[in-house]
């Protein structure tokens, strides 16, 4: 095996372990990725030259540079810019490797299907782990803080294994139709099991974008194949899935005790013949409590944080207030307002789109915007659009939590070094082949 393979796999496989144990490793294992890839490319003062020119001389490169420079530039000028400059680095380093990485590549796209297999073995521990957790109330191997309405799978006291598996499982889904190509049977169960594991991880938000997402996968993966019986089966186990909810929701009749706000009773007092009933307790936290946002706008707080999120972005509409500075700028802007009750402050304002525009600003929402469309046309080939369907869901603008954190920042990075490798595996796998 290349030497380069045999230094590199370990490293990728202990960057996936790394989510599992906590940032710091993250970060650590990240930042090793980071100096191997560098070494590779610069080994020699030549090459050095070569490769810079080659980068920086394209689109791609040139998008890099610009929104490089903005952001520390911008991070100086921050309330709080100590903690920008932080974050601006990890996501320097993050889109850094994307852009060494997916060049290294390009010679060693044989071993796609190996990490591939890591990355699916790696989704498969979560999925155990969380039916586990679900079945006997604890965790495997690592401490769990039991939630009433929540799981954690391995991810110890971070109640996020369904916003895990949402971001990550279409990827799984595409590796394993279009470059395993597993049995259709097989195919389909695995999609029933994730399902399953985001229903019952209680995650609102991410069942919602789960759910949204994988019909457009369907629909776009039959018009794909040209073959109906794909969305057929897909109906089949959406009905499954609902019909066991609408049963017990119609034996318990949850809806009657909802009008008479009795819900606590039925679900939470001892008591109850339906007491801690899993299916309830899914659809009270899924149907039930999402009501209640909905119907109560000026109460609700994601609606507040929306509102914070456009404020510091209209007192900041060029430059932004900085990354990780919409929580310090937040406070003194909603301080001075009149109406400061329909507002509210917290680390970021939990929309992808408010975040960027609050934080970087409008020019930094173009740098962003275009160094990513650079990147992903030198790879996106159109019989591969579901690969990268994986990428657009991360960028979806819902109810999420922070895109430059280390947490979602690494999994957006372990995503992309997936898709180029796969893409470009199967455009040298269909080259070969025709």
């Amino acid at each position: 095996m290349n030497y380069k393979i045999m230094i590199i796999l370990p490293l990728f496989t202990l960057f996936l372990v790394s989510f599992l144990i906590g940032n710091a490793a993250t970060n650590f294992i990240s930042t090793l990725l980071l100096a191997y890839l560098l070494i590779i490319f610069f080994r020699s003062i030549s090459n050095i030259q070569k490769t810079f020119m080659e980068i920086v001389s394209t689109k791609i490169g040139i998008c890099f540079s610009f929104l490089s420079l903005y952001l520390f530039v911008s991070s100086f000028y921050a309330l709080e810019s100590g903690d920008s400059i932080f974050r601006t680095i990890t996501f320097i380093k993050t889109l850094l490797i994307i852009i060494l990485f997916s060049q290294y590549m390009k010679n060693d796209i044989k071993f796609a299907k190996l990490f591939t297999y890591i990355f699916l073995f790696f989704l498969s521990y979560i999925i155990f782990t969380t039916i586990y957790q679900s079945l006997t109330g604890k965790s495997f191997i690592r401490d769990f803080y039991p939630d009433v309405n929540r799981l954690s799978g391995p991810f110890g006291d971070e109640l996020i294994v369904g916003t895990v598996l949402a971001k990550l499982s279409f990827l799984a889904f595409y590796i394993l139709n279009d470059v395993i190509k597993i049995n259709k049977i097989i195919y389909f169960l695995i999609i029933a099991l994730v399902s399953y594991c985001i229903i019952i991880s209680g995650e609102r938000n991410a069942l919602i974008l789960y759910l949204v997402y994988i019909s457009f996968y369907f629909f776009i993966l039959t018009i794909q194949k040209k073959n109906l019986k794909i969305f057929f089966y897909f109906l089949i186990i959406i009905s499954i899935i609902l019909s066991v909810f609408a049963y017990n929701i119609k034996k318990s009749n949850y809806f009657d005790h909802y009008k008479k706000n009795e819900i606590n009773k039925l679900i939470y007092n001892e008591g109850s013949e339906y007491y801690q009933n899993k299916f309830l307790l899914i659809f009270d936290r899924y149907v039930g409590q999402s009501l209640i946002h909905i119907t109560e706008t000026d109460d609700s707080d994601y609606f507040k944080l929306f509102n914070s999120g456009y404020i510091v972005w209209k007192e900041n509409f060029f430059l932004g207030v900085g990354l990780k500075n919409f929580r310090n700028e937040c406070p003194l802007i909603v301080d001075h307002l009149k109406d400061k009750d329909l507002y509210s402050c917290n680390i970021h304002p939990h929309n992808f789109l408010l975040e960027l525009l609050s934080e970087i600003g409008v020019i930094g929402l173009i740098l962003f915007v275009f160094f990513f469309i650079f990147l992903i046309k030198k790879f996106f080939l159109k019989r591969d659009y579901l690969a990268w369907f994986t990428i657009f869901i991360q960028f979806t603008p819902l109810v999420n939590s922070s895109f430059f954190t280390t947490f979602n920042i690494n999994i957006f990075l372990v995503t992309f070094i997936l898709v180029i490798m796969v893409t470009t595996y199967n455009k040298q796998y269909q080259d070969l082949s025709a």
